[in-house]
């Protein structure tokens, strides 16, 4: 059996280049520059970020040294470690994880001073900031939520303090 292909160019589609827009030239140029000057902006923004992670780790780093020969705790220091780790790479991810499992597992679960104390002192931070005096100029649904904030991070507050004398 012989195949035919005779006649199949003449069914086939001509292929044809794409049909210009009606959009004249200036406007796609205008379009082009608009575009890579966003494109440059963003590149600025990103090198900007970047410039200021390393001088944050670097000062971080430096930090470490000085809190190693002066004795500062470990838990600080440790940390102030991930937290440069986590400017290196870009992770704030890595950084929040480490902070929230340091609290929960040496602080709550293995009852370590440094640990137990680092969370007394953001809720000590936080409760400052809810007794400020303009809060109390709140609407009255807004002033009871606050009012049962101050009241959780003072029984919290008092948890870690009963934490931190057991040991």
């Amino acid at each position: 059996m012989e195949l035919d292909f005779t006649g199949l160019t003449q069914n086939t589609p001509e292929i044809t280049e794409p049909q210009t827009s009606a959009i004249p030239a200036s406007v796609q140029l205008q379009k082009k520059a608009d575009e890579r000057q966003r494109e440059i902006e963003e590149a600025r923004r990103v090198y900007a970020t970047y410039q200021d992670n390393i001088k944050l780790s670097g000062e971080l780093q430096t930090a470490i040294l000085k809190g190693l020969k002066s004795g500062a705790d470990i838990t600080d220091l440790f940390l102030k470690a991930c937290k440069a780790i986590s400017l290196m790479t870009s992770n704030s991810v890595f950084y929040t994880q480490t902070e929230a499992d340091l609290k929960a597992i040496y602080g709550i679960g293995l009852k370590q001073p440094g640990a137990i104390q680092k969370e007394l002192d953001e809720v000590r931070q936080r409760l400052t900031m809810l007794t400020r005096p303009e809060l109390q100029q709140e609407p009255e649904d807004s002033r009871n939520r606050i009012n049962r904030a101050i009241k959780a991070h003072q029984d919290r507050e008092n948890q870690l303090i009963e934490l931190l004398k057991a040991r």
